[in-house]
């Protein structure tokens, strides 16, 4: 999937660098670099940057605030079942 892809062009267009790629993709720096020089990774961490990359080059910034958002929403929800779990334990007491 990624023969003629040029990772590194579509980071630069998209404006984004490494250390923003990890952050929004979740995987490490290093990791990027070797998808950058060609190396083999896996085929879903090549999809999901590819995926990134894809959307940061036509969204820009909307991009960032969609995916924090999405994380704030599944951390509270977490925050949220953690609280019933206390709760339901401190009714046990």
């Amino acid at each position: 999937m990624s023969k003629g892809i040029n990772f590194k062009k579509l980071r630069n267009d998209a404006g984004l660098t490494l250390a923003h790629l990890a952050e929004l993709s979740g995987y490490d720096v290093t990791d990027i670099v070797r998808l950058e020089q060609g190396e083999k990774i896996p085929p879903c961490m090549r999809e999901c940057i590819l995926a990134l990359l894809l959307q940061a080059r036509e969204e820009g910034l909307a991009l960032d605030v969609r995916i924090w958002r999405e994380r704030a929403l599944k951390a509270e929800y977490k925050v949220g079942i953690l609280l019933g779990m206390v709760k339901g334990g401190m009714d046990v007491l």
